[in-house]
């Protein structure tokens, strides 16, 4: 254990990973990218309780860009990503100003006791790039991983601590997210 109370291997691990993040922001950057990398403070695998009613019906979460209730919280299938105020503003500007994701890039790296995946939002009509790093332990997401299966989609809600207002990026291939759990 380390000071920050983890396992050596797993901050080796993380440290790599953002190695790793920053390199790929700066791989864009050399290929004419904007770029606009988060750093998360916190991020959890939301298997939406919902999800789970006996009916074997499914919620739906449409919206891109909301401001959450407490309801909503129910109907999430994703990872809910925590991010400072100001990476958030950056963001919502992004967004204000018409970012429309076109495609995504989705580079994982499993470790040991953690899985770290990257998720590389792309608008290609304006070369506009957002880093979205995602930090979970496999066994977390065995629930998430079926209920994204069966809805076909994960969504990646990126917010600030105040929980005032919630960006969600949709992905339709929720598979490629966790390999084999």
């Amino acid at each position: 254990m380390n000071s920050a109370g983890l396992p050596d291997a797993v901050l080796e691990q993380w440290e790599a990973f953002v190695d790793d993040v920053e390199a790929t922001a700066d791989q864009y950057r050399d290929e004419g990218w904007s770029v606009l990398q988060l750093h998360p403070g916190d991020v959890t695998p939301q298997p939406g309780p919902q999800d789970r009613r006996f009916d074997g019906s499914t919620g739906g979460d449409e919206g891109r860009d909301e401001r959450p209730t407490d309801e909503d919280d129910l109907e999430r299938v994703g990872f809910d990503v925590v991010v400072p105020d100001d990476e958030f503003e950056d963001l919502a500007g992004l967004v204000d100003a018409g970012f429309e994701v076109t495609r995504y890039e989705l580079y994982r790296g499993d470790g040991d006791a953690s899985a770290f995946s990257l998720v590389v939002e792309l608008d290609e009509s304006t070369r506009q790039a957002v880093l979205v790093p995602l930090y979970y332990q496999p066994s977390d997401v065995a629930t998430l991983s079926r209920l994204a299966d069966e809805r076909g989609e994960l969504e990646t809600h990126v917010r600030p601590l105040s929980r005032r207002r919630v960006i969600a990026f949709s992905h339709r291939e929720p598979e490629t997210f966790f390999g084999e759990n």
